[in-house]
């Protein structure tokens, strides 16, 4: 996740998008409640949506020959 300290005129759903997060996230991982007014310099953890591993493969890949 991504520490970020609210500034004036952040939303929930504004953090959600800007990080590619979403709400439901960042509720639960701040403890916030339905209807909870986010505070100017709160630190808030904004969970961020896994990025889809790259397989790395074990070994290297030789090339076949042509026939």
């Amino acid at each position: 996740g991504l520490m970020v300290t609210v500034q004036s005129g952040d939303t929930i759903s504004g953090l959600a998008q800007r990080h590619k997060s979403q709400i439901d996230w960042i509720m639960q991982a701040n403890s916030i409640k339905p209807g909870e007014t986010l505070h100017i310099g709160r630190a808030l953890m904004i969970p961020l949506i896994p990025a889809t591993p790259t397989p790395t493969p074990t070994t290297p890949l030789t090339p076949l020959p042509a026939t």
